[in-house]
């Protein structure tokens, strides 16, 4: 299953936009090879692919690197891709718990980069967590909001804060969790809220299903 991931990412990338970077970094981003990145040189924000990923994006996608703190890959941390994601935002996407607790502490000293990295936004206006709401991943909002409380109130540049997407979606299990924080948004896309999102989603549920 690991090695399907790996050749799928590899695939994607490199038939879409080809692979700018050195196939051997690829893959050893790919497959968690730390080894490699022991220099400045070889984790460099300017080795990127086509699609404007860094390394650190790259191994975000699978969650096998390990990133040492204060190490040559920390300083990867805040730089976006050409879709304005931080590898914050791909591991949150993927689901890579263990992943996203690397990339958080990786800086830890540093309270106030922790935050910067925590509430950075894609081309979307979306934080990391809109990406753990939007795909479901229910420890990694967990984490998120535990380390920065306020990214439940940020809404993305249509509106829609992660609550709303959480019931929008019917993930009561991230909804409930984000209902019982403090300055939590209740806003959505079009100038709808989150009741607004609760009815449509309630009306849509089949006698077979209630």
């Amino acid at each position: 299953m690991g090695d399907e991931i790996s050749n799928k990412m590899k695939e994607d990338e490199a038939l879409t936009n080809k692979v700018a970077m050195h196939p051997i970094l690829y893959d050893a981003a790919v497959n968690g090879k730390d080894g490699a990145f022991a220099t400045s040189e070889t984790s460099s924000g300017q080795v990127r692919t086509k699609l404007g990923n860094t390394i650190l994006h790259v191994a975000a996608k699978s969650g096998k690197l390990h990133i040492q703190e204060d190490g040559p890959l920390v300083g990867l941390l805040y730089e976006q891709n050409e879709k304005e994601n931080t590898a914050l935002h791909v591991a949150a996407k993927f689901g890579h718990l263990e992943f996203v607790k690397n990339l958080i502490t990786a800086r830890k000293e540093d309270v106030e980069k922790e935050r910067k990295l925590l509430t950075m936004v894609n081309q979307q206006g979306e934080t990391a967590l809109h990406e753990a709401v939007r795909h479901n991943h229910f420890d990694i909002v967990k984490l998120l909001i535990d380390k920065e409380p306020q990214l439940v109130s940020l809404r993305n540049h249509v509106g829609e804060s992660p609550l709303f997407m959480a019931v929008d979606r019917c993930f009561y299990q991230i909804a409930i969790h984000i209902l019982g924080k403090d300055n939590r948004s209740f806003d959505g896309r079009n100038g709808m809220n989150v009741l607004h999102a609760a009815t449509i989603r309630s009306q849509s549920i089949s006698p077979s299903e209630s």
